[in-house]
């Protein structure tokens, strides 16, 4: 599987970490990297924009892997920083296209792998303190259920992590941004067993 994130998937001990010591059997190839987002040029960088960086994705996990099965995108956060708080509208289209892109790779059409798009985490209380994320769980719950509806309009898994941890977040994380061990690893139990309603063999 193809996992794409950012901090919370590339850090050690991160949630993409977690799902392999789960799911010790599966390959993965994670392309998470701090910072990431669905479609901006987040601080001027190409890199943490997934839609410039999609083929290339697909592309080297197909070389490391042999085969696609399963992508795995938990995107949005970054989305969600304050310099893009006019351009939050934009979110849902940026996700529509990457989906279009993804399957117009020539590593989709070989395996039909199964999009699978994980909500970002809430925010925590915390995160009111980093200026670039103030305000931003006000701009999550505007853009969650937008990208609730894109993923499933497109055909794709949507596996809903905001919902699941909105009463414990705080207990969770120290920055309001990133997860703990044990959120981290909550977040991948909850995607593994979405994962496991699927026969992805």
């Amino acid at each position: 599987m193809l996992t794409i994130g950012d901090s919370n998937g590339a850090m050690e001990n991160g949630w993409v970490d977690q799902l392999k010591q789960i799911r010790f059997n599966d390959h993965n190839y994670n392309t998470s990297i701090s910072g990431n987002t669905i479609g901006f040029m987040n601080n001027g960088d190409p890199r943490l924009n997934t839609l410039h960086n999609i083929d290339n994705y697909m592309s080297s996990a197909i070389d490391h892997l042999k085969g696609l099965d399963a992508l795995i995108i938990t995107l949005g956060t970054n989305d969600c920083k304050i310099v893009f708080k006019d351009s939050i509208n934009l979110v849902s289209e940026n996700l529509k296209e990457l989906i279009g892109m993804i399957r117009a790779h020539d590593a989709y059409k070989a395996s039909q792998p199964r999009i699978f798009i994980v909500s970002p985490p809430p925010f925590g209380i915390a995160s009111h303190s980093h200026d670039e994320f103030v305000h931003a769980n006000e701009r999550m719950l505007r853009l969650y259920p937008e990208l609730k509806k894109t993923a499933l309009s497109e055909g794709c898994t949507f596996i809903d992590i905001k919902s699941q941890l909105d009463g414990v977040i705080d207990h969770l994380t120290s920055d309001g941004i990133h997860l703990h061990a044990e959120g981290q690893r909550l977040m991948a139990e909850i995607i593994s067993q979405e994962i496991d309603k699927y026969d992805l063999d």
